[in-house]
């Protein structure tokens, strides 16, 4: 074809074409140009299509079955490829963005290794290979959401939990491990701080639950130490023996009168609820020490809510008396020689190589003997008498003994002695007095008895003067001062004389029965007061009989 040309002086008017009419360009037509009708085309049959400055700055390259590059100042910026566009400098967006469609992602790297898409219904930032690292040299870092944040590990496993509106969780192994709230945070497992170079050594400091247990571990082996106030002032202290200690001598209190323990328990003293125990191994001792010697006290006091001391044991050092109290007054004394004195500070009858138990009260005071909580004796003293009274718990039963024996027994049946026991052999009574003769006419002109009765064994002596008027009555004496025992009447009077000389030796009498005294001539007759000799008589005697009991 034969080709149009163009005169070098130019075209002096516009070229009009058709359309699809084409400018042809190149031996053979390769590059033409021209207009469908809708779209406007440069078309080449071989060959690049190139947009060039000058004779040698690339603008544009358009390669046929091959890449399309973009240039800048002949500098190549953007180039396409299969795999799409392989960009030769930085992007800079201005006021726009890059859009996506869903499931499209925005790959960097060579693999690409680091991809960021949105799959319809989630965002991803995804890192294939080695570190992901988020680097930042301004001020913060913000990740901000409208819910909860995650980070997790291995794909699936939790690591960080931020839930909007509530708690922070960490975790390790996909299992939680703090959380927190709105009061704190909880842990869950150990709580460990490591030794961060301080002293020498390492050790770790842990506080670890255990089902329902607590413990708080120290791994390092010198002193563990509580530490309070600015200057870490060192309050107590737990050795590397496990001994506890306060971090000063005399310094620190166990307790205070509005904060007090209320039990103490260890090996050798130990509080309860009731009291406190101390227990030694072999001899035990609680010491209380003074400050001086010879003028202070050593007190073991006893108190309740009104009063601290309202019972106390007090050593005085100065006096070497022991003294207790009860209900805010003294109740005993034992002083430097070991006697007592009970209720009073006045110990009598002391002497030397003497030991006295001195018992004091303002009316009485008695000395009781208990076995098993029930009494069995007392001593007892007021000012009208002083008693020793066996009671129930002693079977009513009190006794003298020496080495050998009971030489007085004392019970319900009376004195027994020489450790007799039979009921029988009991002396319980004795008794001394007077009784008055009477006849049984006329009284008597003189009449005087006495009488001394030893168990059922009466004793009576009598003196009386018969007058002349008594009549023709059998000679008697009536009003001895017991009956005597039916059955055993007929003792005999002995001892008896008269003032008349005729009747001594002529006459006797015997007891009868009750309280009579008859009297008898030798031949057995009775004697009657008018007998010859007996008025005006005086008669004396005595007679030994025995009462029913």
């Amino acid at each position: 074809m034969t080709l149009t040309q163009i005169k070098p002086a130019g075209l002096s008017k516009p070229v009009d074409l058709a359309d699809n009419e084409k400018i042809r360009l190149g031996t053979g037509s390769d590059f033409s140009i021209f207009h469908n009708g809708t779209n406007n085309v440069l078309s080449t049959d071989n060959g690049q299509v190139q947009i060039v400055k000058g004779a040698s700055e690339n603008i544009a390259k358009f390669i046929p079955d091959g890449t399309v590059e973009l240039y800048y100042d002949n500098s190549l910026k953007l180039a396409t490829n299969p795999g799409g566009v392989l960009l030769h400098d930085n992007i800079r967006m201005g006021d726009y963005h890059i859009e996506l469609n869903d499931n499209a992602q925005l790959m960097l790297g060579n693999a690409p290794d680091f991809r960021i898409y949105h799959d319809g219904t989630d965002s991803y930032i995804q890192n294939t290979t080695n570190t992901l690292r988020i680097n930042n040299d301004g001020t913060d870092l913000v990740l901000s959401t409208d819910n909860n944040v995650h980070i997790r590990t291995n794909g699936t496993e939790e690591a960080v939990k931020a839930i909007a509106n509530g708690a922070v969780e960490l975790y390790y192994d996909n299992s939680k491990k703090l959380e927190t709230s709105n009061s704190g945070c909880t842990l869950q497992g150990t709580l460990t701080t490591q030794n961060t170079g301080y002293g020498s050594g390492s050790s770790n400091l842990e506080i670890q639950p255990y089902g329902q247990r607590g413990y708080i571990n120290w791994t390092g082996t010198d002193n563990f130490y509580f530490r309070t106030g600015t200057s870490y002032a060192t309050r107590w202290l737990i050795d590397g023996s496990g001994h506890f200690k306060p971090g000063s001598d005399d310094t620190y209190n166990l307790g205070s009168t509005g904060l007090r323990w209320q039990n103490i328990y260890s090996k050798k003293f130990e509080t309860t609820s009731t009291g406190a125990t101390i227990t030694g191994l072999g001899n035990t001792t609680l010491t209380i020490n003074t400050g001086n010697n010879s003028g202070d006290n050593s007190q073991l006091a006893f108190g309740d809510s009104s009063d601290a001391n309202v019972g106390f044991i007090n050593y005085d050092h100065g006096t070497n008396n022991m003294q207790f109290r009860v209900n805010q007054a003294q109740a005993m004394v034992i002083d430097n020689t070991g006697d007592i004195g009970i209720g009073s500070n006045t110990i009598n009858l002391q002497g030397v190589n003497r030991t006295v138990v001195s018992v004091n009260g303002s009316d009485s005071a008695a000395l009781c003997f208990n076995r098993s909580d029930t009494i069995t004796g007392f001593l007892f003293a007021d000012s009208g008498e002083f008693r020793i009274q066996a009671e129930a718990g002693a079977g009513n039963l009190v006794k003298i003994r020496n080495n050998n024996g009971t030489i007085v027994h004392f019970d319900d049946d009376g004195i027994k002695f020489n450790g007799d026991t039979a009921a029988a052999n009991g002396l319980d009574d004795y008794e001394e007095g007077t009784w008055t003769p009477s006849g049984t006419g006329n009284a008597f002109q003189v009449a005087v008895g006495s009488y001394t009765k030893v168990g059922r064994c009466v004793t009576a002596l009598f003196r009386i003067r018969i007058a002349a008027s008594e009549g023709a009555n059998f000679l008697q004496i009536n009003g001895l001062p017991f009956d005597n025992v039916a059955g055993e009447q007929g003792e005999n009077v002995g001892g008896i004389s008269f003032t008349t000389s005729d009747l001594s030796g002529n006459i006797t009498a015997a007891v009868s029965t009750g309280t009579a005294i008859l009297f008898y001539f030798q031949t057995g007759t009775n004697i009657r007061y008018n007998s010859t000799g007996v008025p005006n008589s005086h008669i004396r005697g005595g007679v030994v009989y025995y009462t029913a009991a």
